[in-house]
């Protein structure tokens, strides 16, 4: 037997009627909202007085429950990833200790690596034998996107550095080890060539409230600070650097139309241009100078204005080494 759907199916449908009981529904609601403080009072005291002050502590209750959750789920988020990170410069500790890293020189150093700082290894990926500095080659056979790491002394600064070919957010929320994290991993800009080097390397870190990544650049707001520590390392996989901070300053990406985070090649033009904006907005005179052909290296994270995503703390140092 089969069911006739059709049947479901009004011949003919009364719009007239369901639009005007719409209309006085709307005609009558003024009415209605000034009956409901009567109707409010009408409820039983007694039970209202019973079953409330329960209710309440329940709500209460689980408003707390769900705010420590999210507190405890950072607060261990927060200690795996120091865990990461400790063992991380462990691996490199080992090594750096006995590094005898080049003689500052301002960039024009004819200085060579001696051979016994390298040693030789299977690349994760393509499985050829290659040659890296020998303090990192453990960290890199974990992952092969780490193009070099950043120290900069007496501070916590102190992480490896990443560059995914293609995908330039790709560590801004993953670790190291590829696991979801809101710390992320420090990244170098995607159209750098750390190894050339370009003229200008951008490398970008979170700002974490726990003090982690690069929440301590913004100790170099004050002058005392960057002469303590002048300063940073930013060592390649194949090869030592050291670079000395020349500007320190803070902006508002969407207030201003220098892009300094995209400056990666330039030409003498370009290269002052970029200069002069750094020097203009820095916190104060480093006393250090950079002329067209030096490398420089840009240090971006958010600033810690927390009402806004738009504002960065940025430092810029030259290739001194």
């Amino acid at each position: 037997m089969k069911f006739d759907f059709k049947k479901l199916i009004p011949e003919k449908i009364d719009f007239k009627g369901f639009f005007s009981k719409i209309v006085d529904f709307f005609k009558r609601l003024p009415e209605r909202i000034k009956q409901l403080p009567s109707k409010i009072k009408s409820i039983n005291r007694k039970k209202l007085k019973r079953y409330l002050p329960p209710c309440l502590m329940l709500f209460f209750a689980a408003i707390f429950l769900v705010s420590a959750g999210v507190l405890a789920k950072r607060a261990w988020e927060d200690y795996h990833q120091a865990e990461q990170n400790d063992y991380l410069a462990g691996l490199v500790q080992q090594e750096q200790a006995q590094v005898q890293r080049p003689p500052i020189s301002n960039g024009e150093s004819s200085y060579i690596e001696p051979l016994s700082a390298f040693v030789e290894i299977t690349h994760p990926v393509t499985g050829e034998s290659v040659q890296v500095l020998r303090e990192y080659a453990s960290v890199f056979q974990l992952n092969p996107d780490m193009v070099g790491w950043i120290h900069i002394p007496n501070t916590t600064l102190n992480y490896p550095v990443v560059q995914k070919p293609g995908e330039p957010d790709y560590y801004l929320h993953r670790d190291f080890l590829d696991n979801n994290s809101r710390h992320g991993t420090v990244y170098a800009h995607n159209q750098a060539d750390l190894q050339k080097p370009s003229d200008n390397v951008t490398i970008f870190g979170h700002n974490m409230t726990d003090g982690s990544m690069f929440a301590t650049l913004h100790g170099y707001t004050k002058k005392e600070y960057y002469d303590a520590n002048p300063y940073i390392y930013f060592d390649t996989v194949y090869e030592h650097r050291t670079y000395q901070i020349l500007a320190v300053f803070e902006i508002d990406v969407t207030k201003s139309d220098f892009d300094y985070h995209n400056v990666v090649d330039t030409n003498a033009f370009t290269f002052q241009n970029f200069l002069d904006n750094c020097k203009k907005l820095s916190f104060y005179d480093t006393g250090v100078s950079a002329k067209y052909g030096d490398k420089l290296l840009t240090l971006s994270t958010c600033d810690k204005d927390t009402s806004t995503d738009n504002k960065r703390f940025v430092v810029v140092a030259k290739l001194v080494t």
